[in-house]
C-alpha cells in the first residue's frame, strides 16, 4: 500500500458560516496558528482516491520510458520521450506487453513523429497526431487505415464518441493579444477530419503563455481540454 508523508508547514483555512445581514462574529471563523510547527502526518493514498497499480511487463522488446498516451478498458498505449516512433500496446488488466508498433517515416501511411496518440477501442483504431496538420489512423496491430488531412494544427486530441474526436485549434497560441472571434475548440469527424461542430468560448483577447523573441519562442504548455468525472472541461 503506497503511503505519502505530507509535512504541513502552512495551513490557512477560513470557513464562512451563516450570518445575519452584514454582521460576523469571531465564532464564524476557524483560525489556525500558522506560526506553529506541525508534526508529520502519515496519509494513505487510497483514502483520497481510487488507485490501481498495473506493473508493466519489462522485456528486451518492451522497455519503455513510461510516457502513457491513453488508457482504455482493454489496452494501455505508451510511447518513449524520444522520437524513436515506437508505440507500445499493453494489456490493461495484466500489464502484459502485447505488441510494439512503429510506422515512423516519410511515406503517406507513416508519421514523422508522435505528438499525441488517441485510443478508440469502440472502433479498434489508434489515432496518431503527427507534425503539421496530419492525423494517421491505424488498427490495433499497426495496419494503416486512413489519414485525416486537417486544415489547421490541433492539439489536446481526445476520443469524443464513436464517430468524432474533440480537439483544440493551436493557431491562437501564436496570436497573443488579437481579438478572439473564432472557435478554437471543435469536434471533428474520425473519418475525414471535417469539423462536425465548433464550440465557441467568448474571450475579449487571447492571452497565451508564449514568449517570442526573434526566431525562437518559449511556451508553458497547458491542456485546453480535459476530461474529469465524465465531463469535458474546456479552457
Amino acid at each position: 500500500m503506497k503511503k505519502t508523508n505530507v509535512f504541513l508547514t502552512v495551513i490557512l483555512f477560513v470557513l464562512l458560516v451563516a450570518c445575519e445581514g452584514n454582521k460576523q462574529s469571531n465564532e464564524d471563523l476557524i483560525i489556525v496558528d500558522v506560526s506553529r510547527s506541525y508534526p508529520k502526518k502519515e496519509l494513505v493514498l487510497q483514502d483520497f482516491m481510487s488507485v490501481e497499480y498495473i506493473p508493466l511487463e519489462t522485456t528486451d522488446e518492451f522497455v519503455t520510458q513510461g510516457l502513457v498516451q491513453d488508457v482504455g478498458k482493454e489496452y494501455l498505449l505508451l510511447k518513449n520521450k524520444n522520437s524513436d516512433g515506437n508505440i507500445f500496446v499493453f494489456d490493461r488488466k495484466t500489464g502484459k506487453g502485447l505488441r510494439k508498433i512503429n510506422r515512423q517515416g516519410q511515406g503517406p501511411e507513416e508519421y514523422t513523429r508522435i505528438n499525441e496518440i488517441v485510443l478508440d477501442e469502440s472502433n479498434g483504431e489508434i489515432f496518431v497526431k503527427s507534425q503539421g496538420n496530419k492525423i494517421v489512423v491505424y488498427d490495433l496491430y499497426g495496419t494503416f487505415i486512413r489519414y485525416l488531412d486537417l486544415d489547421r494544427d490541433v492539439s489536446s486530441v481526445f476520443d469524443y464518441d464513436k464517430y468524432n474526436l474533440i480537439c483544440y485549434d493551436m493557431s491562437d497560441y501564436h496570436s497573443k493579444g488579437k481579438d478572439r472571434g473564432g472557435s478554437y475548440h471543435m469536434i471533428i469527424s474520425k473519418q475525414n477530419g471535417s469539423i462536425t461542430r465548433e464550440i465557441f468560448i467568448p474571450f475579449k483577447t487571447i492571452n497565451t503563455p508564449v514568449v517570442i523573441h526573434g526566431e525562437g519562442f518559449v511556451a508553458n504548455y497547458s491542456y485546453q481540454i480535459r476530461l474529469s468525472n465524465g465531463r469535458w472541461i474546456l479552457d
